[in-house]
């Protein structure tokens, strides 16, 4: 999967519910948890899967890859291609062709959409239901204001640890999206990992206004 495509996608929800929790009812508090761990200083390292499926139910593509925060920066590696988010821009490294793309960490990207929810940075959205299963929640999420740029937003969070399990969403063309957290390590990550002089850069692509 080409990550600067998926910068610029969207993701999903596909799950049978077993209790419905009206958002009037539920305070944006519920999710504040999330923040406080995933942005609390500590590093948090995640293997992931993104999956593309088409409207029709066909898988479109299945990668792996590695999801590093910390505090406000991550790094993700997906194969030879590698992004970071150093708090202000966001840089794509393409190791083909030695490429490095700056840009600005677009609020309509699916990306930006993902580290929102992720780090529990919820100020665009508000929960519209919450799902209980066995041992999870499941948080719906819309946009709070007229902005729309996804649909079907779902946040899956595991009752016991109180860690994310999946993110997913929808393009406006019912393509769905979604991140799977497969496991989740608490270590300390080098600043070597946000160090873009490390890269061999042949040519540099700048799109920051």
């Amino acid at each position: 999967m080409n990550w600067r495509r998926f910068t610029g996608s969207i993701v999903c929800f596909i799950f049978a519910t077993t209790l419905f929790v009206h958002a009037q009812r539920v305070p944006d508090k519920e999710l504040a948890s999330l923040r406080q761990r995933y942005f609390s200083g500590s590093p948090v390292s995640m293997k992931i899967k993104v999956s593309q499926i088409e409207k029709g139910g066909d898988t479109i593509s299945i990668e792996y890859g590695d999801f590093y925060l910390k505090g406000s920066r991550f790094r993700i590696d997906f194969g030879d291609q590698v992004i970071v988010y150093d708090g202000k821009w966001l840089y794509t490294y393409t190791a083909f062709d030695s490429q490095l793309v700056v840009e600005a960490f677009d609020t309509t990207s699916a990306l930006r959409l993902i580290y929102d929810v992720i780090s529990g940075d919820l100020s665009r959205f508000y929960i519209r239901s919450i799902e209980r299963l066995k041992g999870f929640r499941i948080y719906r999420l819309d946009y709070k204001f007229r902005e729309v740029f996804y649909k079907d937003i779902g946040l899956e969070v595991n009752e016991g640890s109180g860690e994310v399990s999946k993110v997913e969403f929808k393009d406006f063309d019912d393509t769905l999206y979604c991140l799977d957290v497969l496991g989740i390590n608490y270590r300390e990550i080098e600043e070597s990992f946000f160090d873009l002089s490390n890269f061999h850069v042949k040519e540099r692509v700048d799109l920051r206004n």
